[in-house]
């Protein structure tokens, strides 16, 4: 997947994305993705993972990227529906139910902007530099 485009994913199946795996079998939503390589980033990056708390539901929350990010992956740790937009007020792209999200697009600067329909969702974000 080193086409520098956007997949999402469902992190609760085992899913293909333009015929690559996402990596080993997903058992649940426990499963997560920590190869650079699995993403289409090259393997010489460092990987930071942090989780975000997501406190009310429907509101938008700002992340701010690492500087010269090279790419991200997030999913949510229960099944709820995320969505993801790039610049404040939206517009936002709907992650599906359960699904995860994978950009492997270099940022020099940028905040990613989520939010949740339910309240108090914890996100798994893995950043690559």
């Amino acid at each position: 997947m080193s086409d520098n485009t956007i997949h999402a994913f469902d992190t609760s199946t085992t899913q293909k994305i333009t015929g690559t795996d996402v990596g080993a079998s997903k058992r649940g939503l426990d499963t997560f993705i920590l190869n650079a390589s699995d993403v289409g980033i090259s393997t010489n990056t460092v990987a930071t993972i942090t989780n975000e708390t997501l406190l009310l539901a429907n509101t938008e929350y700002s992340i701010a990227l690492p500087t010269n990010c090279k790419g991200f992956v997030f999913k949510p740790k229960t099944i709820v529906r995320l969505s993801l937009a790039y610049t404040s007020g939206g517009p936002f792209f709907d992650c599906g139910l359960g699904s995860g999200f994978i950009d492997n697009n270099k940022y020099a600067s940028q905040s990613i902007y989520l939010k949740s329909n339910i309240a108090n969702t914890i996100i798994d974000l893995i950043t690559y530099t």
